[in-house]
């Protein structure tokens, strides 16, 4: 059955042809698939370069893996997986994942695996980015190193967080909050939050505004070096101040009782 879209046979087939995977190679014109198609139920393997114009379909039954290897001298290398784990529903299952190969030919690690039903990115070693986009979550068990900047990127209204967990339970959350960004810079502030050993929202510790710059602390601020309070003289008990603002001059300590209310102490030496 010559066909000039599918490669030269002798070259790809292996001297066994019993038993295997399925491959499907499927010639399409102007995007539609004809009825020239090749199906073997074998491994197909290739010493040689080829090319193929057209599809190459790998199908196997659920529930078993599936993969195309890299090889050096007949030893893997490498492995583009698609898992053995069973489709339960909502796509679940039969994820997408690299596999990394001793110089024997072993399994020596998985390097990332993308899940299908989320499209959530899993990192298993060391991560440098020197351009990537995430449209989904980025999972990463090892070092993430970018070479260029690392950005969260969700639409206004949105929040997007950078999460550190153990064990897969979230810990700390730095968050872009889902505050509408309604103009004059408002909304899409950051907070830092905490959580519980099961993963569970506890609190927010501090917040930036992001039109302001006023940074709120919501716990106890413990201070292990010096705390220096603005040097300034309220123009009088009424002057413009925002509640619990504090200024000092060389006689008196100032606090903002409440929105431009004023009161002081007199300091003196000893």
């Amino acid at each position: 059955m010559p066909d000039s879209n599918i490669p030269n046979l002798p070259n790809l087939l292996p001297a066994d042809t019993t038993g295997g995977d399925l491959l499907y190679v499927t010639h399409y014109d102007d995007g539609t698939p004809t009825d020239r198609k090749l199906v073997l139920s074998a491994f197909l393997q290739s010493n040689n370069d080829q090319t193929l114009a057209g599809s190459l379909t790998l199908d196997r039954a659920v529930g078993t893996p599936l993969r195309l290897s890299f090889r050096s001298g007949g030893e893997s290398r490498w492995a583009v997986e698609r898992t053995a784990a069973a489709e339960t529903g909502s796509n679940v299952g039969s994820d997408l994942i690299v596999n990394a190969f001793d110089d024997d030919g072993d399994y020596l690690r998985t390097q990332l695996r993308i899940d299908r039903n989320d499209g959530t990115f899993n990192v298993f070693t060391p991560f440098a980015a020197i351009s990537a986009t995430f449209s989904g979550s980025l999972v990463a068990n090892g070092s993430v190193r970018a070479n260029g900047d690392f950005r969260v990127s969700r639409s206004a209204g949105s929040a997007g967080a950078l999460n550190f967990a153990t064990n897969g339970a979230t810990r700390w959350a730095i968050e872009k909050t889902s505050d509408a960004e309604s103009g004059s810079n408002n909304g899409s502030n950051l907070i830092l939050n905490r959580f519980n050993d099961a993963g569970g929202y506890l609190g927010t510790l501090f917040s930036f505004s992001r039109s302001s710059g006023e940074m709120n602390f919501f716990g106890n601020v413990n201070i292990f070096q010096r705390l220096v309070i603005p040097d300034g003289t309220p123009a009088s008990a009424s002057a413009a101040g925002t509640k619990g603002q504090l200024m000092h001059d060389e006689d008196y300590l100032y606090i903002a009782t409440a929105d431009n209310t004023w009161k002081r102490a007199a300091v003196s030496s000893w």
